[in-house]
């Protein structure tokens, strides 16, 4: 029970962080460490969710991609890079790639201009001793083979190293994945909070507000909140907000002076009768 009572408590603070003054109130009244402890356990739910979503993703992912290969890549196909020139046995131009990000191998180009005509967009070319990769119509980079290791590989082995890609593999890397993005949203949320709170520190100075710096830090510790998820809820739908981050967080922190500034007005006495 004390578990649940823990966790219900938990989300608690996560729902009144998003929008309730009053209990800012008290953010400001405990000491910081306490805050930076709720931070350590929303950068630990956001990880977890990470997780769970990256998982069954990669699984998806790598599963499809196996029935790409198998259907877009000749029976027998073999590859190979041998001092600096790439081969293969199946006829070519062979597009693997997709429409939005073709893939073409084609020996027959040679040096170090790629055809006008082979990549409108994005895309990545195999010539005969130059890979070209084209990010954008004004954005193309180029390696020479040369600078690669000889190698050979068929359309079997590229097809069982992706068959390899099984739930233990992609459960693995769904952890590995949650621990990195934990210790990467602690510490950009944690730097953000420090920066971010030394300036509202500053502004609330300037309108006459006393609040520590260490208030400003337990407060900036839990209003990151807001601004996360609501980053994460824009990144899903595919919509770019530019500083809809920095907007929140101290649209949140002028709130807090206003409200501080509120409270420290003196209330005039009532007239004597």
């Amino acid at each position: 029970m004390r578990f649940f009572k823990a966790i219900n408590r938990f989300f608690g603070e996560i729902l009144r962080s998003c929008y309730d003054l009053d209990w800012y109130r008290g953010v400001r009244s405990r000491p910081w460490t306490q805050s930076f402890a709720y931070l350590v356990k929303f950068c630990l739910l956001i990880a977890f969710v990470t997780g769970l979503v990256a998982g069954p993703t990669l699984f998806i992912a790598s599963r499809d991609l196996r029935g790409h290969l198998e259907r877009n890549i000749p029976d027998g196909a073999v590859f190979e890079i041998s001092k600096g020139v790439f081969s293969t046995n199946v006829g070519t131009p062979l597009d693997l790639g997709e429409p939005k990000f073709p893939i073409i191998i084609d020996p027959a180009v040679e040096g170090l201009e790629m055809p006008a005509d082979a990549l409108r967009a994005n895309g990545l070319l195999i010539g005969k001793n130059t890979l070209f990769v084209r990010q954008s119509k004004a954005e193309q980079r180029l390696y020479a083979l040369a600078e690669m290791p000889d190698g050979k590989i068929s359309k079997e082995d590229l097809v069982g190293a992706v068959r390899g890609f099984g739930p233990p593999v992609a459960a693995l890397i769904s952890v590995i994945v949650a621990l990195f993005y934990f210790f990467f949203m602690l510490s950009s949320s944690f730097s953000t909070a420090i920066m971010f709170g030394a300036a509202a520190f500053l502004a609330a100075k300037i309108a006459g507000v006393s609040l520590t710096y260490k208030q400003w830090l337990a407060f900036g510790c839990t209003a990151v909140t807001l601004p996360t998820l609501v980053g994460m809820g824009l990144a899903v739908i595919g919509i770019v907000i530019p500083f809809a981050y920095s907007f929140i967080f101290f649209a949140f922190a002028i709130a807090v002076i206003v409200d501080e500034k509120s409270r420290q007005i003196p209330i005039p006495p009532a007239p004597q009768p």
